[in-house]
């Protein structure tokens, strides 16, 4: 997945995936469309793996730092993995 530069609140300008920056919006509508427009099982897993270029952090910490349970269930049911650590722990 394209990494691109995005202002998220306090963390100033950083390179992220669509996926991170849907997630660290709280965007559920935006984490499903490109979630479903994933082709399988491998590029999702990818796709949900992706980190940014701030700390490491995955789509699923964006989402819980976010604060958005809806978001964070979406990932979880779609297999994030919940014992990914970033470079912050």
């Amino acid at each position: 997945m394209v990494k691109l530069t995005s202002q998220l609140g306090a963390f100033g300008t950083i390179s992220v995936t669509p996926l991170i920056r849907a997630c660290a919006k709280g965007d559920l509508d935006d984490v499903m469309r490109l979630l479903s427009a994933l082709s399988d099982a491998v590029a999702m897993r990818k796709a949900l793996a992706q980190t940014d270029d701030w700390a490491g952090s995955t789509p699923l910490h964006w989402a819980a730092f976010a604060g958005n349970a809806r978001v964070v269930a979406m990932l979880l049911a779609v297999g994030a993995k919940v014992d990914a650590r970033n470079q912050r722990d």
